[in-house]
């Protein structure tokens, strides 16, 4: 999850300033500078602290900042409630937040705040961080009927793995919103979902995969030699022996996935591996991508053709 709530006590207000009989003009002036960054209306943070943190990290503090000065029926929603609870998205967050206001019967936007006009039942809104928030299971049903087949099966897939709901969960929502234009795209992650997904771009590439007509394919699948375990690799198609490995630039850029490695070793160390994986008898095929091709239809037909993958 997101946890910016300490930041919130760093944060700087205009109306503070002014409540305590001083002038805010100093604070316009330092953001101007470049010293402070605005994060709301009357709102600013040391920028050395801003740029610390992730864009999710960034939009969930504006969601601390506006939800605490608005009315109490709102409920952090859509993309909002996805980077309080962690759940990956498949763009950055929007410079809005996004809320439900179980008050309106039309949605409405405006430079901060977009509320939708949703049905809201009791349990699929909790208390979260000191702020209110759909429930997991129905801030991934909103990704889903909201941003279609890749943001919802991210959602699913993660949710699932990290236990933040069940599939039952998700059942129970997606039965409460029988009307939505994309209902069908949000049942049909339900179908796909797997929480042998270990990463966002596997959950893509799952997506787009199911797009181009390829089987569904064995995930996790172990692989061996006579040198003994090299590891699992993210698709498998016994089909027709076809390995796919959709990898991120996190393997290579955070320190926390290199495991004490520099970047140049981790891209040996993988290179090593695949040699080995295409040595197995059993593959004949093998595919790499980043995240722009795995959520691209077209990009990935592009190249799993090139590798001889088997397309319809």
């Amino acid at each position: 999850m997101n946890r910016p709530p300490q930041l919130v006590d760093e944060l700087l207000t205009s109306s503070a300033l002014v409540r305590s009989g001083l002038d805010d003009r100093h604070l316009r002036h330092a953001a101007g500078r470049g010293l402070l960054t605005r994060v709301s209306r009357g709102v600013y943070l040391d920028t050395t602290r801003w740029v610390e943190l992730e864009p999710e990290g960034q939009h969930a503090l504006r969601v601390h900042v506006l939800l605490r000065r608005s009315s109490p029926r709102l409920v952090a929603s859509h993309s909002s409630a996805a980077v309080v609870w962690g759940l990956p998205l498949l763009h950055r967050p929007p410079p809005e937040v996004h809320v439900i206001d179980p008050g309106r019967r039309t949605n409405s936007r405006s430079s901060t705040m977009v509320r939708h006009a949703l049905p809201l039942h009791d349990d699929e809104r909790v208390a979260l961080d000191g702020l209110t928030v759909t429930s997991s299971a129905r801030t991934a049903v909103d990704l889903a009927l909201a941003h279609g087949l890749h943001a919802g099966l991210m959602a699913y897939d993660h949710g699932l793995r990290e236990g933040l709901f069940s599939r039952e969960d998700l059942a129970g929502c997606l039965a409460r919103r029988r009307r939505s234009p994309r209902r069908k795209t949000a049942e049909l992650c339900l179908q796909l979902a797997d929480e042998g997904s270990m990463t966002p771009i596997e959950s893509a590439s799952a997506a787009t995969l199911h797009l181009l007509g390829l089987p569904r394919p064995v995930r996790q699948e172990p692989f061996s030699d006579e040198r003994g375990k090299i590891g699992e690799v993210d698709f498998w198609f016994p089909q027709f022996g076809g390995v796919g490995e959709a990898d991120g630039d996190v393997k290579y850029t955070k320190p926390e996935m290199r495991g004490g490695r520099d970047p140049a070793q981790v891209a040996l160390d993988e290179k090593n591996r695949e040699d080995r994986i295409r040595a197995v008898p059993r593959v004949r095929h093998f595919g790499r991508w980043g995240y722009a091709t795995a959520s691209s239809p077209p990009k990935l037909r592009a190249r799993l053709r090139a590798v001889g993958f088997p397309l319809p």
